[in-house]
């Protein structure tokens, strides 16, 4: 068991079994064949194991370690030190500093120790565990787990399937190739899966993932968290928290959960659910389907053909491009078709639904509804309830349903006001009886009626816009609606008729 004086040393140790302790001083301790154990004392030393199973031990000052081949056992003590464990499987402990560890070759555990240390796994299948401090830790080749702890760090899985662990702060984790395992602790972290299909799990704090290339899952967590899907087809669950999640390329499916969560679709045929409370959700590109939960949210298709369902609350629904349908669910809802022929059902509540482009199919259901038409041949449905129904351009089909309704056909202008008959309401169920009523713009002497006016398969009377004031109907004469049925009408009945 030879023990080295003070003084900078060299021993070369024998192919048996050595125990060798250095003393003060940068020494230079080197082994051959056996299970030796050094320890180096004060001072910089270099310590080289040989081809057997050995325990190196630098102890005080900025130590230098290699294992060589052998399962070694490497701890670098107080100082900055570097440690390698070489061939086979190695235990490396780094211990007080900042130290670089490097796993090489082998299924090798690293443990960085007190200090802002960096920790390289090599090739084959480590363990990583950072420390207390501010660390940096890659997995490289390999199948590796690596382990933050206290501490701002950096942990980068390289190739592999790896899994990775955040500590108590704010840390950045990279899967980089592989089916990677991501995981966030308690701080603000920083997630990207890299390639392949990744796991992301946030955690408490207000975490950021980022899925990259591969089918991945995002996990939120509790927090006010940013997921961003990447490419490819992910899924992303928001958590608790007010998050904002983007699902970018791929078809992607995105869950807010709790929280005032904002969910972006990007491209693809995106599936968007909200969660319990106030949500936005956009579908953006591609055929999209979009859910509200239980609060009050704002839902917007975007481009192509999306469908879009309200729930619970006081819901907005807007079609945007592409020919879409809105469901409003119970509450009431605002929908808003956009673009194209839409199809707009607003369910139980006070609804107000309006068309705009296209020939657009509005339907009330039950409750009081404002259905408003569009420009195009649109087809308004109110339901049960006392409803307004708003006409206008085009050739539009408006039906109140029961209860007392108001057919708008004029304000502060004639909505229909094309020559001929290109353009006019056809009342189909009107009712003097459950108090429906006729609003046009003007005053009575500026219409006449017109009874047994048929045009295509309907019948009933006509009411027109008495271009000369003259009491007579003329061709020149606009028409304005024809009411289906032969109710007997009084344009000077101010129960039935309403002008401004």
């Amino acid at each position: 068991m030879p023990a080295l004086y003070p003084g900078d040393d060299i021993f070369v140790g024998t192919n048996d079994q050595d125990n060798i302790f250095s003393g003060d001083g940068d020494d230079l301790i080197r082994t051959d064949k056996g299970n030796d154990i050094i320890e180096g004392n004060n001072g910089n030393d270099t310590l080289k194991g040989g081809k057997g199973n050995d325990n190196l031990d630098g102890n005080a000052g900025n130590d230098y370690i290699d294992g060589s081949k052998g399962d070694d056992t490497l701890s670098g003590g107080e100082g900055d030190d570097l440690l390698n464990g070489g061939a086979d499987n190695d235990l490396i402990n780094g211990d007080a500093g900042d130290d670089t560890l490097k796993g090489d070759k082998g299924k090798d555990t690293l443990n960085g120790g007190v200090g802002s240390d960096t920790l390289d796994g090599g090739q084959n299948d480590d363990t990583l565990n950072g420390g207390e401090g501010d660390d940096f830790l890659n997995g490289r080749a390999g199948n590796d787990r690596l382990n933050g702890d206290a501490g701002h760090d950096f942990l980068y899985g390289d190739r592999g399937d790896d899994e990775l662990r955040s500590g108590t702060d704010n840390d950045t984790l990279f899967g980089s190739a592989g089916n990677d395992t991501l995981y966030a602790g308690e701080g603000n972290d920083f997630l990207d899966g890299g390639a392949h299909n990744d796991l992301l799990n946030g955690d408490a704090g207000d975490d950021s993932l980022y899925g990259d290339r591969g089918e991945d899952t995002l996990n939120g967590g509790v927090g006010s968290d940013i997921l961003d899907g990447g490419k490819d087809n992910d899924t992303l669950n928001g958590g608790e928290g007010d998050d904002f999640l983007n699902g970018r390329a791929g078809n992607d499916r995105l869950n807010g959960d709790a929280g005032h969560d904002s969910l972006y679709g990007g491209l693809g045929n995106d599936e968007l659910r909200s969660g319990t409370d106030n949500d936005t959700l956009f579908g953006h590109n591609g055929n999209d389907t979009l859910y509200a939960g239980d609060g009050n949210d704002f839902l917007n298709g975007g481009v192509n053909n999306d469908l879009l369902n309200g729930d619970a609350g006081n819901d907005t629904l807007q079609g945007d491009q592409g020919e879409d349908t809105l469901n409003g669910g119970v509450g009431n809802d605002i929908l808003y078709g956009g673009q194209n022929h839409d199809t707009l059902n607003g369910g139980d509540g006070d609804d107000t639904l309006t068309g705009d482009v296209g020939h657009d199919l509005l339907n009330g259901d039950a409750g009081n509804d404002s259905l408003y038409r569009g420009k195009g041949n649109d087809q308004l449905n109110a339901g049960i309830g006392n409803d307004i129904l708003y006409g206008g351009e085009g050739i539009d089909t408006l039906t109140g349903g029961a209860g007392a309704d108001k057919f708008v056909l004029g304000k502060s202008s004639v909505y229909y006001n094309t020559n001929g008959a290109s353009d006019y309401a056809l009342i189909s169920d009107f009712n003097i009886a459950e108090g429906d009523q006729i609003e046009l713009q003007g005053e009575a002497s500026d219409y006449l009626l017109q009874e047994s006016v048929a045009l295509g398969s309907s019948e009933g009377t006509g009411i027109y816009r008495d271009t000369n004031k003259n009491g007579i109907y003329e061709s020149t004469d606009e028409l304005i609606a024809l009411l289906n049925g032969s109710e007997a009408l009084n344009l000077y009945d101010i129960t039935t008729f309403i002008f401004n």
